[in-house]
């Protein structure tokens, strides 16, 4: 229970310091507002193009572990 109580601290700490930070610097394009993000991010999630470049990316990431480990293995013999 400790734990979930730092964690949801932390979540309205960063929440706050993220409205503090918008209410301060007043630009859109240097800082957006929260909801504007989460809105934007609604957006994102149901594009295919999101989705593709995730999985893209993903798969970057997979091949890349893979090559590292290999070479790893073959270096460390």
């Amino acid at each position: 229970k400790k734990n979930l109580a730092f964690s949801c601290l932390s979540v309205v700490a960063i929440w706050i310091a993220w409205l503090i930070a918008y209410v301060c610097i007043r630009n859109d394009y240097i800082f957006p507002s929260f909801w504007d993000v989460i809105k934007e991010m609604g957006k994102q999630f149901v594009s295919s193009v999101f989705w593709t470049a995730f999985l893209h990316t993903l798969l970057r990431t997979l091949i890349s572990f893979v090559v590292s480990l290999m070479l790893g293995i073959v270096l460390a013999l």
